[in-house]
């Protein structure tokens, strides 16, 4: 994504980003995924019968708070397209590598009734589960 060329820090969204937010592509079609088909089931990994699920999350231009856009995906099957594979923008002021990598995971959740196994590359995701396991609280900051 570009800057202004000005002072105003504003960025240049592209068209096709414009277009991407008018087709309806939200968070609200988490709510709804589609159906499986036959071919979805072929797909799956399934891992001591739970479906096996990757998850991940990035932001570009994390070193600009004004400028950095982020994003999260979630992928069944690494050479195949699945009908639940997602890949979102995130939504929100607050657009972070470590933020996207939890969407991620949260979206996974959302879109799948069945037990999954997630497998994540954040450590961020990983450890904070591990400490959800053990006990520890979630800090609210209001975001």
């Amino acid at each position: 994504m570009l800057a202004c060329t000005k002072l105003c820090a504003i960025p240049v969204v592209p068209a096709a980003v414009i277009e991407f937010s008018k087709s309806g592509n939200s968070d609200d079609q988490l709510e709804n995924p589609r159906p499986l088909s036959a071919n979805d089931l072929l797909l799956e990994t399934i891992k001591d019968s739970h479906v096996v699920v990757w998850t991940d999350g990035s932001c570009h231009l994390q070193d600009n708070p004004y400028l950095r856009r982020a994003g999260y995906g979630v992928i069944y099957d690494h050479d195949r397209l699945h009908s639940r594979t997602i890949s979102k923008p995130l939504l929100g002021l607050e657009q972070t590598a470590q933020r996207a990598e939890l969407r991620a995971v949260l979206a996974a959740l959302i879109i799948e009734n069945r037990p999954l196994h997630v497998r994540s590359d954040s450590s961020y995701v990983v450890d904070g589960v591990n400490n959800l396991l053990q006990g520890a609280t979630v800090p609210f900051d209001g975001d």
